[in-house]
């Protein structure tokens, strides 16, 4: 696991999400300092901080520990998750089977 790589992705989708970074550290009740630490790749957040992280930036731990997964960073993939972000419960759920159905028409 590359602690540079796993800063830069919690980093990537923060930026998504949030304005900046207290506003991020303070959603997590943690130190603006310690995101800082974590995402310049100097540590890694407790498993108590990391589900936090995940459930906070909706991504699976293990993306933003290995990086599997999709690359949330493209532009494409980074345009889908803010649309999805302003859907409904209802929005997301269809937005997901859609994405399913396509995944199937390519799978073959």
């Amino acid at each position: 696991m590359d602690f540079n790589e796993t800063g830069k992705r919690i980093q990537d989708l923060r930026k998504l999400r949030f304005h900046n970074r207290a506003s991020f550290a303070k959603a997590l009740q943690t130190s603006d300092e310690n995101i800082k630490r974590i995402e310049s790749g100097k540590g890694l957040p407790s498993i108590d901080l990391l589900i936090k992280i995940s459930t906070l930036l909706e991504a699976s731990t293990d993306y933003i520990l290995f990086g599997n997964l999709m690359d949330a960073t493209d532009e494409t993939s980074t345009s889908l998750i803010r649309l999805q972000q302003q859907l409904s419960p209802a929005g997301k759920k269809a937005l997901h089977n859609i994405a399913h159905e396509i995944y199937n028409l390519e799978k073959g």
